[in-house]
């Protein structure tokens, strides 16, 4: 079990630009009071609902050091992908390495239409559940022992994950597809 003063030295920002008590150290720390020492509940976190609602909730994931949790998250959304594009060629009667953008438009319109719905709900799951999860990271962290040394924010390695976020997917498209790039590249110059 952690105590309190030690939660508290956990979630104050040592190395982040504010250092010090801020807003979320005192909004961790009442969250604490209310629902520790148990292991899921649900409470309400702006920060993980707005980063879901964005697509890349990842991003709050490593902001607050959960480098464990957003690895595990990022392969199992490479694996509902890959299922999902595995899927789509049995579905065709098309082994996946012959899976090409022009067989992938049904999937791609269908995707289109359910993604708002898939990210609403991906949204509504981390705002109910992120607390849960951070404070289910921190007791992982103290059960290994680590006192402290992953407490706080890291702003570099969300910022560095937010720009390969936005620029990755244009970067991958420009390399395995470039005549489709240079059909959006067109659009957007």
């Amino acid at each position: 079990m952690i105590s309190r003063p030690e939660f508290l030295k956990f979630v104050t920002d040592r190395l982040g630009p504010f250092q010090g008590f801020e807003t979320s150290t005192l909004y961790y720390m009442a969250i604490y009071d209310r629902f520790y020492p148990k292991k899921w509940f649900a409470s309400w976190n702006w920060a993980s609902f707005f980063w879901g609602l964005l697509g890349v909730e990842v991003v709050w994931m490593l902001y607050r050091r959960m480098y464990l949790y957003a690895v595990f998250y990022m392969i199992g959304l490479f694996g509902i992908i890959l299922a999902l594009v595995v899927g789509v060629g049995a579905f065709m009667k098309t082994p996946p390495t012959m899976l090409t953008m022009e067989s992938m438009i049904p999937l791609l319109d269908v995707l289109k239409h359910c993604r708002w719905a898939l990210q609403m709900a991906t949204a509504l799951v981390f705002g109910v559940w992120g607390n849960a999860l951070y404070f289910s990271n921190i007791q992982r962290l103290f059960s290994k022992g680590d006192r402290g040394s992953q407490g706080g924010t890291n702003l570099f390695i969300s910022l560095l994950a937010l720009i390969l976020l936005l620029v990755g997917p244009i970067l991958l498209l420009k390399v395995m597809y470039p005549s489709l790039y240079g059909q959006f590249h067109g659009s957007f110059v």
